[in-house]
């Protein structure tokens, strides 16, 4: 049964549950990104990238590498302490395109607070650094839904239609929304949620 609070796992475990060189790894056949770089809007082929985790003061989802220069709409930078390592999946561009399950494309990272939203309404977001996210350095990340429960996965991830980001659902109740509140996921595209994998 997947923990409801997010947790980091060591990368041991992740390895030795098969999770990396199975369901991730060999579904997309490409190289894995190391986070010592931004990511970038055009890129070849497709690929999964690590170190993305969960804000536990705003229940956001960010890049942790650059949590240093993050912005929280709950105050100060994310806090990812208590976060799995989340992956997400880039360049797939479709529905499924061949990864077995499926997926929402065009969500995008925001070089200024290092949060994930939803690229296609970046107009209409808000950005905890102020202002509308900004998705121009970003890759097109696909986010999944459906999956069936189990090891790796972590379903009830929703879509904030005030701000256009991602956050973990089933605390929305103690989030924080950089459009003012808390995040709305009453809206969310694939109830009950998206999934993430970890």
């Amino acid at each position: 049964m997947i923990d409801q609070i997010p947790y980091r796992p060591s990368r041991r475990v992740l390895l030795k549950t098969g999770l990396l060189a199975g369901a991730a790894v060999a579904a997309l056949a490409a190289p894995v990104l190391t986070g010592t770089g931004t990511a970038r809007a055009y890129v070849s082929g497709a690929g999964i990238q690590p170190n993305w985790a969960w804000c536990d003061k705003c229940q956001g989802l960010f890049y942790q590498p650059f949590q240093g220069s993050s912005w929280c709409p709950a105050g100060g930078q994310h806090d990812g302490s208590e976060s799995h390592d989340y992956y997400l999946y880039y360049g797939t561009s479709g529905p499924s395109d061949g990864l077995g399950f499926p997926v929402q494309p065009n969500w995008a990272w925001c070089d200024k607070c290092q949060g994930l939203f939803y690229g296609p309404s970046q107009s209409s977001s808000y950005c905890p650094a102020g202002g509308r996210h900004d998705g121009s350095e970003s890759y097109s990340y696909d986010v999944p839904y459906d999956q069936p429960s189990g090891y790796g996965w972590q379903a009830d991830w929703a879509w904030c239609d005030k701000c256009q980001g991602l956050f973990y659902g089933l605390f929305q109740s103690s989030s924080w929304c950089p459009a003012g509140g808390r995040h709305d996921g009453s809206e969310s595209y694939a109830a009950p949620g998206y999934d993430m994998l970890y």
